[in-house]
């Protein structure tokens, strides 16, 4: 891969548009790594924007939102996305948020697409025909920009019909996002939490989910005011068993802190979670 994204690279000026398309999507994965070929045809693909086509807009948007001094190309794909929001397909609206998630570097052309797609969808019928991934990155993108729109209620009730495809999706995070996103908007309406607090119930399931991850979904669920005594004595037991996995301060005050939020006590883990405490001051 390094030999051909240096081919390209050197190659940049010969390319035509469509070139410059297919091996833009061909480097894709590792837009990162293969910053100068992006780098090399950022400001040709920013002048001709206006001649893509949407599946194209996408892949631009995704790599200069990943890529370091490309907020101009990603507003210029956003500003072009949106004259076209009428006649996008569902999934690709949904699409434009995943690669809208705040950053501070974004232009306002960002914000401007993420509340085109947002009202857009508010006066749309049927969004059932969205993945459930689509679904979870939508939340994540409105919680990021503090937005609390109209269609979050239809976009929290896809998530309670969908509720075994999200539990069993290859995608044990996404759950997790999607709580976490819900608790962000403070969304107390919220029926998928309810859902999602009912599944941390079975421990086997619980203990899917990376550590850290776990410190910060029962955070949101103290934050949501959710409490189930099984489901918080699962989230005990697994801290307890991997309590070694406290490396920072902070998850221990979060795990604490909610516990406390919803007054669940459970001494061996606090007494554990106390030595940890004492641990770290006299390090």
């Amino acid at each position: 891969m390094p030999a051909a994204v240096r081919q390209a690279t050197a190659m940049a000026r010969q390319f035509d548009l469509e070139d410059t398309m297919r091996a833009w999507q061909g480097f894709l994965r590792f837009s990162k790594e293969n910053r100068s070929f992006y780098m090399a045809v950022r400001n040709q693909v920013q002048r001709q924007v206006a001649s893509l086509c949407s599946s194209q807009l996408l892949l631009v948007q995704r790599a200069a939102r990943d890529l370091h001094s490309c907020a101009d190309l990603h507003a210029a794909a956003c500003a072009e996305i949106q004259r076209r929001l009428p006649k996008l397909a569902l999934s690709e609206a949904a699409a434009c948020l995943a690669h809208c998630t705040f950053k501070r570097e974004f232009r306002p052309q960002a914000s401007a697409l993420v509340r085109a797609v947002v009202q857009h969808w508010n006066e749309r019928q049927d969004l059932h025909d969205l993945k459930v991934v689509e679904v979870v990155d939508a939340l994540v993108c409105l919680a990021s920009w503090d937005l609390r729109p109209p269609v979050l209620g239809r976009l929290d009730e896809i998530l309670v019909d969908r509720q075994v495809e999200l539990k069993y999706t290859g995608n044990v995070l996404l759950w997790v996002f999607a709580t976490r996103s819900l608790s962000r908007m403070q969304y107390r309406d919220s029926k998928w939490a309810l859902v999602a607090l009912d599944l941390a119930r079975d421990k086997i399931f619980l203990e899917q989910v990376p550590f850290h991850n776990l410190c910060q979904l029962l955070e949101k669920f103290a934050e949501l005011n959710l409490f189930d005594e099984m489901a918080y004595q699962s989230f005990a037991e697994l801290f307890l068993a991997e309590r070694q996995l406290f490396k920072e301060l902070r998850d221990i005050a979060q795990v604490l802190w909610a516990f406390a939020h919803v007054g669940f006590f459970h001494p061996e883990l606090f007494d554990a979670l106390y030595n940890l405490i004492l641990d770290r001051f006299e390090a």
